[in-house]
């Protein structure tokens, strides 16, 4: 499972990579159109000669571009293949555990009174944790007010805290 996550962020990776050459493709092209324009307006020899350098060079760099892009795109095809037959794998173990283990097999269990009850226990948990910090606490209303840095107090109630003249979620 955790190389799955390594491959799906990996195929993230590659796809920002992607967009940033195709952003960089886009800018070098627009620069190479401009090389192209002024050399066809350009009268002096010394001018002309110095934008067919750099018409050359935008080029190079533009096929340079294209071939990481390309190869980007492959690798991400290959790395989506591989997510999709791992996910295909994922499936098939499921249905062979599904056909072992029928559901009439499973036995129904309540878990709501043990999820309760540790909630419960949280909750005083934390009402203990903040009464010994100094705060005062008042389960009912959902409101604990703490007296913290000075004069600012701290009211949090479970949508938001109020500090100090402000509501921040």
């Amino acid at each position: 499972m955790s190389s799955t996550k390594a491959l799906t962020h990996r195929l993230e990776r590659l796809s920002h990579t992607l967009d940033a050459l195709q952003q960089e493709w886009k800018q070098r092209n627009a620069k190479w159109k401009q090389f192209r324009a002024a050399l066809g307006i350009e009268a002096n020899a010394a001018n002309k000669f110095q934008l067919e350098q750099q018409v050359q060079a935008e080029e190079t760099q533009l096929n340079k571009l294209e071939h990481k892009i390309q190869q980007t795109e492959i690798d991400i095809e290959q790395l989506t293949q591989v997510l999709v037959l791992r996910s295909r794998e994922v499936n098939e173990v499921i249905a062979l555990h599904s056909e072992e283990s029928p559901e009439g097999e499973l036995e129904a269990q309540d878990l709501s009174p043990t999820v309760s009850g540790d909630a419960d226990v949280m909750t005083r948990d934390k009402i203990d944790l903040r009464e010994s910090q100094g705060a005062i606490v008042n389960p009912a209303a959902g409101a604990v007010i703490t007296q913290q840095f000075g004069n600012t107090t701290n009211i949090n109630t479970g949508g938001g805290d109020y500090v100090g003249g402000s509501l921040s979620k």
